[in-house]
């Protein structure tokens, strides 16, 4: 009741803390929130993965990427690429081990895992050949935040132009789907951020100075947002 009526975060009220400083500090909520995320294809699958041509890329810097669980996915079906995930570091530590007998060893030599704060550095790219990928990154900050990220992004690609693909959700205007219209509850709990209109998304790249090439839709209900550096 506070939160609706000051606009304030109901878990940062029930927690004294943001939703990811309390997991810093909390390592079983923060391991059940890393096993949630690379669980996130027992909603979806990972074929809406294939909706998407990864072969053209030598690699794929997955920011925010947890454990690596989509990376390992596309590598498995593309065996000319390899991966960089980038997360934070409590969350790193944990992943490298995760896999082991789980994939086979062609596949699991070609990801690395990165650590750090997306907030002050991104990885930067060797080629334009590179691919950033940011799945369901965006939605979980507002749009100051956002654009402090996607500063970073700019800074780490140099004079290169790679590629940029963040699959995350597209709301209508009006009447927005029911999946969609629960997963924006689901941030107006937990955090600053929401899910956002096509309007919404040229609006935060337009400011950051990125284009939107393409919004292609998937076998799910996100969307791939593909955007280059104006």
């Amino acid at each position: 009741e506070e939160s609706i009526r000051d606009g304030g975060i109901p878990f940062e009220k029930s927690h004294g803390k943001k939703l990811f400083e309390y997991m810093n500090e909390n390592h079983a909520f923060d391991s059940l929130f890393s096993e949630a995320m690379d669980t996130v294809e027992n909603l979806t699958g990972t074929q809406f993965l294939t909706d998407f041509d990864w072969s053209k890329f030598t690699r794929i810097i997955d920011v925010g990427g947890s454990s690596g669980s989509i990376s390992l996915a596309i590598l498995k079906e593309n065996p000319g690429i390899r991966a960089t995930v980038f997360d934070r570091e409590q969350v790193i530590q944990k992943a490298s081990e995760k896999w082991q007998g789980k994939y086979p060893e062609s596949v699991l030599t070609r990801i690395e895992y990165v650590s750090g704060d997306v907030f002050k550095a991104i990885p930067v790219t060797d080629s334009n050949d590179d691919i950033y990928l940011f799945i369901g990154v965006f939605h979980s900050f507002n749009d100051t935040a956002c654009c402090k990220i996607l500063g970073n992004l700019k800074t780490a690609m140099g004079d290169k132009s790679p590629y940029v693909v963040i699959i995350d959700t597209v709301a209508s205007d009006i009447n927005t789907d029911k999946m969609i219209a629960s997963m924006d509850m689901q941030m107006l709990i937990g955090t600053d951020g929401h899910e956002r209109t096509l309007s919404e998304w040229s609006n935060l790249f337009d400011k950051t100075g990125f284009n939107i090439e393409n919004v292609m839709d998937t076998r799910s209900f996100a969307k791939f947002i593909v955007i280059r550096k104006q």
